[in-house]
Protein backbone atom coordinates (compact mmCIF):
# COMPACT_ATOMS: atom_id res chain seq x y z
CA UNK A 1 0.00 0.00 0.00
CA UNK A 2 1.62 3.34 -0.85
CA UNK A 3 0.23 6.87 0.87
CA UNK A 4 -2.37 7.73 -1.47
CA UNK A 5 -4.18 4.76 -1.23
CA UNK A 6 -3.76 4.86 2.66
CA UNK A 7 -5.30 8.53 2.47
CA UNK A 8 -7.87 7.38 0.41
CA UNK A 9 -8.78 4.43 2.75
CA UNK A 10 -9.17 6.96 5.48
CA UNK A 11 -11.49 9.46 3.10
CA UNK A 12 -13.90 6.46 3.17
CA UNK A 13 -13.72 5.99 6.70
CA UNK A 14 -16.22 7.69 8.75
CA UNK A 15 -15.01 7.90 11.80
CA UNK A 16 -11.77 9.26 10.50
CA UNK A 17 -13.75 11.80 7.68
CA UNK A 18 -15.92 12.94 10.21
CA UNK A 19 -13.19 13.99 12.47
CA UNK A 20 -10.89 16.04 9.82
CA UNK A 21 -11.60 19.53 8.58
CA UNK A 22 -9.76 19.83 5.62
CA UNK A 23 -7.43 17.65 3.29
CA UNK A 24 -4.64 19.15 1.38
CA UNK A 25 -2.00 17.85 -0.68
CA UNK A 26 1.10 19.98 -0.52
CA UNK A 27 3.10 19.57 -3.87
CA UNK A 28 6.45 18.90 -3.93
CA UNK A 29 9.11 21.51 -4.42
CA UNK A 30 12.83 20.91 -5.26
CA UNK A 31 15.24 20.55 -2.70
CA UNK A 32 17.39 23.70 -1.76
CA UNK A 33 20.93 23.35 -0.83
CA UNK A 34 24.00 25.47 0.97
CA UNK A 35 27.83 25.22 0.85
CA UNK A 36 28.86 23.43 4.74
CA UNK A 37 29.17 26.60 7.24
CA UNK A 38 32.55 27.73 6.95
CA UNK A 39 32.69 27.24 10.97
CA UNK A 40 31.89 23.44 10.53
CA UNK A 41 35.44 21.49 11.67
CA UNK A 42 37.16 19.78 8.58
CA UNK A 43 37.24 16.71 9.15
CA UNK A 44 33.16 16.37 9.43
CA UNK A 45 33.36 18.42 5.98
CA UNK A 46 35.70 15.68 4.45
CA UNK A 47 33.57 12.59 6.54
CA UNK A 48 30.25 14.27 4.52
CA UNK A 49 32.13 14.42 1.67
CA UNK A 50 33.01 10.69 1.80
CA UNK A 51 29.49 9.72 1.96
CA UNK A 52 28.76 11.76 -1.00
CA UNK A 53 27.05 14.39 0.98
CA UNK A 54 28.76 17.73 -0.83
CA UNK A 55 26.10 20.38 0.50
CA UNK A 56 23.71 20.39 3.41
CA UNK A 57 19.89 20.86 2.80
CA UNK A 58 19.31 25.06 3.42
CA UNK A 59 17.53 23.70 7.21
CA UNK A 60 20.45 21.99 7.81
CA UNK A 61 23.24 24.83 7.05
CA UNK A 62 21.22 27.37 9.44
CA UNK A 63 20.49 25.08 12.24
CA UNK A 64 24.30 24.17 12.43
CA UNK A 65 25.60 27.56 11.39
CA UNK A 66 23.27 29.19 14.69
CA UNK A 67 24.35 26.28 16.94
CA UNK A 68 27.59 26.83 16.44
CA UNK A 69 27.02 30.34 17.20
CA UNK A 70 25.82 29.36 20.52
CA UNK A 71 22.10 30.05 19.30
CA UNK A 72 19.49 28.06 20.55
CA UNK A 73 17.61 26.08 17.83
CA UNK A 74 14.18 24.20 17.13
CA UNK A 75 14.12 22.20 13.25
CA UNK A 76 10.47 21.39 12.45
CA UNK A 77 10.54 19.71 9.19
CA UNK A 78 9.01 16.50 7.97
CA UNK A 79 9.85 13.19 8.38
CA UNK A 80 13.35 12.33 6.83
CA UNK A 81 13.90 15.56 5.90
CA UNK A 82 17.76 15.48 7.62
CA UNK A 83 16.97 16.77 11.52
CA UNK A 84 19.39 14.65 12.84
CA UNK A 85 22.70 16.31 11.20
CA UNK A 86 21.20 19.38 12.62
CA UNK A 87 21.51 18.60 16.02
CA UNK A 88 24.64 15.57 15.61
CA UNK A 89 26.93 17.98 13.41
CA UNK A 90 27.11 20.86 16.33
CA UNK A 91 28.27 18.13 18.89
CA UNK A 92 30.44 16.08 17.04
CA UNK A 93 32.17 19.24 15.65
CA UNK A 94 32.35 20.05 19.06
CA UNK A 95 33.86 16.95 20.72
CA UNK A 96 36.51 16.98 17.63
CA UNK A 97 37.42 20.88 19.07
CA UNK A 98 37.33 19.44 22.35
CA UNK A 99 37.30 15.86 23.10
Amino acid sequence: MNAKMLIEQMKNRRQIRNKVTRWETIPATPAQYADFPEELHTDLKEVLRQRGIERLYTHQATAVKACLEGKHVVTITPTASGKTLCYNLPVLHRILEDS
